[in-house]
């Protein structure tokens, strides 16, 4: 679920009411800037967040007849463009949505984390988030939030947004055997069934599509209960070009290099056409690297990021899950977004912090036994990337257990301290370890993946490291 969190104590605290349709969102707006608290924030440095504020602030738009009509035409192939018709409205809404709540060339800069920490210090009153968002960043600690819709005209264009999380696909192959079918509609059945949503679903936080499935809401998403009953929830228009060109053209809004609705429009239309900018070549790679793990390599492209992130970084050790690194790397030229592609994954973060080889130890015990979450591993591919150190791990039937770490062939000393450089999700997973650790002191205003990427081989014109091989899998 995905619409506007408010901190409602806030609202409370300045008389502001809370609000029901978009003239009162505008007033609230208005009163909250008035008093110098942002209204309004969120991550506009995300191409999830630029494509689903943009759809989300016109969902009445893209729900009218022409705007179904549009997109099964554009789902289907029928068209790979967008109808001026139905878009010139919702450009000229984000138009408005922009201006109303004052964001700006600053806000095309903020990654995940600064909004959420704005509004977690009081200094916001609203941003785009989730059901899971909710959860995590309840205002200043014991404010209350509610997560609201996008707001219409009226109260009853107003619409929540929504996108998948479980979904399931079956092999046409397995479907022509009339065995395998029913025992995959059988395991299929089990899913989607109340009792296989009960056990997949977590936080209280999720909606089942299925009429016959019920799942309990937390108090703090009470107030879908009719925005469900009446199906005002709007599934997102969501393919990797509607992702990629949401955040370009969204974020030429936000600096003031597009002007108006319609120059947005057209913006949008070219980069569909295949006018793509930022695709110039700015960077060559020599050598190859695989993205798939072996027991005996590790996973080669993770492990050459990683090491060449610890040697920029200045580290005496990086820790990363291999999955943050996209893909296989090809040998050849690369475009800046070709590179980005690279290690494009907005949950990662760096997280630089001094810690005694004891505390590496545990951390990297208890991130092997971490189940259910954000950087959890669940098998092989998603294990974490050493560098500077090696791994040496068993798989058992029940997970993967830690041996020893070495360096350089000797155990790491257990009571020297180290510069340690972890990546990873840092509302769930950094959270967690550094708990486990007792670490309270964490830099994470360092550069991502993809920044690192682009000093070694766009700024400094070179290569990446060499990959190591970090583990030892037993």
């Amino acid at each position: 679920m995905d619409g506007i969190i408010i901190n409602k104590t806030l609202f409370d605290e300045y008389g502001v009411p809370v609000p029901t349709d978009y003239d009162s969102f505008v007033a609230a707006c208005e009163a909250f800037e008035k008093v110098g608290i942002r209204a309004f924030v969120s991550d506009f440095a995300a191409d999830y967040t630029c494509m689903e504020v943009l759809q989300g602030a016109s969902i009445s738009v893209l729900q009218s007849i022409d705007g179904r009509k549009w997109r099964q035409q554009y789902e289907s192939g029928a068209t790979g463009e967008l109808s001026e018709k139905v878009w010139l409205p919702v450009f000229e809404n984000f138009f408005d949505f922009m201006e109303i709540t004052g964001i700006g060339p600053e806000d095309a800069t903020y990654q995940n984390r600064k909004p959420k920490e704005l509004f977690s210090e009081g200094k916001a009153a609203m941003f785009r988030g989730t059901g899971a968002d909710v959860i995590t960043f309840p205002g200043r600690g014991n404010d209350e939030v509610l997560l609201l819709p996008y707001f219409g005209k009226s109260g009853n264009d107003n619409w929540y947004l929504t996108y998948p999380t479980f979904q399931i696909a079956a092999s046409k192959k397995g479907m022509d055997n009339p065995k395998r079918e029913k025992l995959i509609l059988d395991i299929m059945t089990a899913m989607v069934n109340q009792q296989g949503q009960d056990h997949i679903s977590y936080g209280k936080n999720m909606v089942p599509y299925k009429k016959d499935v019920s799942l309990e809401l937390m108090n703090e998403m009470s107030n879908l209960k009719p925005y469900v009953e009446q199906n005002k929830l709007y599934i997102r228009l969501a393919s990797n070009e509607m992702f990629r060109i949401s955040k370009d053209v969204v974020q030429m809004i936000l600096s003031g290099e597009v002007k108006d609705a319609k120059e947005a429009l057209d913006a949008f239309n070219k980069e569909l056409a295949g006018e793509e900018p930022g695709m110039e070549i700015v960077a060559h790679i020599d050598t190859y690297y695989s993205n798939e793990f072996t027991p005996e390599h590790g996973n080669q492209a993770a492990s050459a990021v990683a090491n060449t992130m610890r040697e920029l970084s200045g580290a005496d050790f990086l820790f990363m899950q291999a999955c943050y690194v996209a893909s296989d790397i090809y040998s050849g030229d690369y475009s800046q977004k070709d590179l980005a592609y690279i290690a494009k994954n907005d949950g990662g973060w760096p997280g630089l912090m001094e810690v005694t080889g004891n505390q590496i130890f545990a951390l990297v015990e208890r991130t092997l036994s971490m189940t259910g979450n954000r950087g959890a591993v669940s098998n092989d591919s998603t294990l974490y990337v050493s560098s500077g150190f090696v791994m040496d791990i068993t798989k058992t039937e029940n997970g993967y257990t830690l041996n020893a770490l070495t360096v350089d062939g000797k155990e790491m000393d257990r009571d020297s301290k180290y510069s340690f450089l972890i990546y990873g999700d840092r509302d769930w997973y950094m959270t967690d370890v550094m708990e486990e650790i007792g670490v309270t002191e964490v830099d994470s205003t360092g550069l991502k993946a993809e920044e690192y990427l682009y000093m070694r081989l766009v700024e400094q014109g070179g290569q990446l490291e060499a990959p190591t091989d970090y583990i030892i899998l037993r």
